[in-house]
C-alpha cells in the first residue's frame, strides 16, 4: 500500500455539529433580519398616505435590509455547504469577511438612545459565534493541512 491510497488518506470532516449550530443561527439571523426590515418598512407604511410615498420606503427598506439579509444568507450558504460536504478555508474567509462588521454596528447600536435594545443584541449575538466558528475552523483546518504534508 502506499501513501497515496485514498483508505489511509485523512478525509474532512463532514456534518460536524459547530456547521449545523453556525447554520441555525444564520437562519436566525436571516430571519431576524427581514422581520427588522419589514417592522423598518411598516413604520413608513403606517405614515404615509399613498403608494408613491409608500413605495419609496419599501425601496429604502429593502435597501439598508439587504446589508444584514445579504451576509446572513451567505453565511447560512456557507455553514450548510461545510456541514455537507467538510469546512473548507473559502467558507472560513467568506464568514470572517461577512461577519467582522455586525460587532461593530451591534455596539453602535447599543449606544444609540434611539434604536431598540435588539437591534444592538441580535448582531452581536449572531455574529460572535461565527466569527468564532469561522477562526477556530480556520485553525482546525491549517493544522491537518500541516499534518497531511508532514505525512507525505
Amino acid at each position: 500500500m502506499t501513501r497515496s491510497d485514498p483508505i489511509l488518506l485523512p478525509t474532512r470532516a463532514k456534518g460536524s455539529l459547530a456547521d449545523c449550530g453556525i447554520a441555525v443561527i444564520s437562519g436566525l439571523g436571516l430571519a431576524a433580519s427581514v422581520a427588522a426590515t419589514l417592522w423598518f418598512f411598516a413604520g413608513f407604511f403606517e405614515t404615509d398616505p399613498g403608494l408613491s410615498p409608500a413605495s419609496a420606503g419599501f425601496l429604502l427598506s429593502m435597501g439598508l435590509g439587504a446589508f444584514a439579509i445579504i451576509p446572513c444568507a451567505v453565511i447560512l450558504r456557507l455553514s450548510l455547504s461545510a456541514w455537507k460536504h467538510g469546512f473548507r478555508t473559502r467558507h472560513g474567509v467568506w464568514s470572517l469577511i461577512l461577519a467582522a462588521p455586525w460587532p461593530v454596528f451591534g455596539v453602535s447600536a447599543l449606544q444609540s438612545q434611539w434604536l431598540p435594545l435588539w437591534l444592538g443584541l441580535a448582531p452581536l449575538l449572531i455574529s460572535a459565534p461565527v466569527l468564532f466558528w469561522a477562526l477556530v475552523s480556520l485553525a482546525l483546518e491549517r493544522k491537518a493541512e500541516r499534518k497531511s504534508r508532514v505525512g507525505r
